[in-house]
């Protein structure tokens, strides 16, 4: 629902599974036409990690792709952030809460300090969103934000899952935390994200599921693999006033999106959580 209030009608904003109604209506037909239309060579990425020997990878594949589909024009609409907003009431013990703003896309200067600032705010135990709200004010239980790019837009987001009497306080608090990123921002805090994000790098190296993931995901964004060392350099390049200028562009130049589900009848009107964001 957040995705879908964010890029309204529009590829990035639809579910991956499909509506209902859709699924219904598939056909064999339907699936040999989107596989004919999708799965072409020049749209295929092939990844390995482990005990393999890579020219005998590679020409497995070439042997494989011999018949295959002839290439066809890749065409990708590019997706346009618009904001907006998702109410549903439900009958839930706690009201669960994603309230955000457009991040950056993989290619953006910006994406590693989007990285560093996500972690700050909500990356862990120690981060301000845990501290402030969940620890000191104990407005609730669960509380993290998330930063996700994609080709050509991104998200910046905070989920926070509380009880009915909470949500009023709650919602103020988060943005008072976006606010105090634009200048609040220690060089400690600084050292700490960065730390944080290069043990998670080192860490996933120690999974090859996730080594491949990772490698077939490179090769579609930056059309090569990008090494461990060129990411922690990257992440030690980062310095506390870039962090603090991502802070202050995105509440300058964003439009919110809200996503609300449970007793929500105390939530205040979108109008006002956008004031609060600009103000």
């Amino acid at each position: 629902y957040f995705q879908s209030a964010a890029f309204p009608d529009q590829p990035l904003g639809r579910s991956i599974l499909g509506s209902v109604s859709n699924v219904n209506k598939f056909t064999r037909e339907n699936v040999f036409n989107y596989l004919e239309s999708e799965y072409s060579p020049n749209r295929l990425v092939f990844a390995a990690s482990g005990d393999i020997e890579h020219d005998n990878f590679e020409n497995l594949i070439r042997e494989k792709l011999v018949d295959y589909n002839k290439s066809k024009k890749n065409i990708v609409e590019k997706a346009e952030y618009v904001g907006g907003e998702y109410r549903e009431t439900r009958d839930l013990e706690q009201v669960h809460i994603v309230l955000g703003l457009e991040g950056v896309s993989y290619y953006d200067e910006n994406y590693y300090p989007s990285q560093v600032f996500s972690t700050i705010l909500g990356g862990g135990m120690s981060s301000k969103l845990f501290q402030q709200i969940r620890e000191n004010k104990g407005l609730c239980y669960s509380i993290y934000s998330f930063s996700s790019s994609y080709t050509d837009t991104g998200l910046l987001g905070v989920y926070a899952g509380t009880g009915e009497n909470q949500v009023k306080e709650l919602i103020p608090s988060i943005i008072d935390e976006f606010h105090k990123m634009s200048f609040e921002i220690s060089e400690e805090d600084v050292a700490r994200a960065k730390a944080q994000l290069k043990a998670s790098t080192i860490m996933s190296l120690e999974n090859s599921s996730h080594r491949c993931e990772s490698l077939a995901r490179q090769l579609i964004i930056y059309d090569r693999p990008v090494t461990h060392r060129e990411i922690i350099e990257k992440i030690e390049s980062i310095t506390r006033s870039q962090v603090i200028q991502f802070a202050k562009s995105i509440l300058n130049n964003n439009h919110p999106v809200l996503s609300v589900l449970g007793p929500i009848s105390r939530i205040e009107n979108f109008e006002k959580i956008i004031e609060r964001l600009r103000n």
